[in-house]
């Protein structure tokens, strides 16, 4: 690429050089990835437990809130306009949930 690191060179320029994906687009394929494998799991393994598990209501700290996997997954979900319910659906077709995990990591590259 010859890229000196005197060079003043945009990060998004980098990666269209290189022709690499955004590491936030591979992570949100993935992550849609996992939960498809997620939602299939049979109801009594901990994982799913987990995925479905809601804390009971309490007092949190002072400050901004922290961002769980769940809130992430979310806000995928709402990115590419779907709801929890259409979301479960989706996964038990393997076909179009490859397509859907695609389509999500293609709404979240920068470039």
């Amino acid at each position: 690429m010859k890229i000196s690191w005197k060079d003043h060179v945009a990060n998004e320029a980098v990666l269209e050089r290189g022709g690499q994906w955004p590491l936030s687009s591979l992570v949100a394929e993935r992550r849609f990835r996992w939960l498809g494998h997620l939602i299939c799991l049979p109801d009594g393994r901990p994982a799913k437990q987990a995925l479905e598990w809601i804390p009971e209501v309490g007092k949190r700290k002072q400050g901004r809130p922290k961002q769980t996997w769940r809130g992430t997954l979310k806000d995928d979900l709402r990115r590419v306009g779907l709801t929890w319910e259409n979301c479960v659906e989706t996964a038990k077709d393997k076909v179009r949930w490859k397509k859907l995990s695609a389509q999500c990591s293609t709404e979240n590259r920068r470039t």
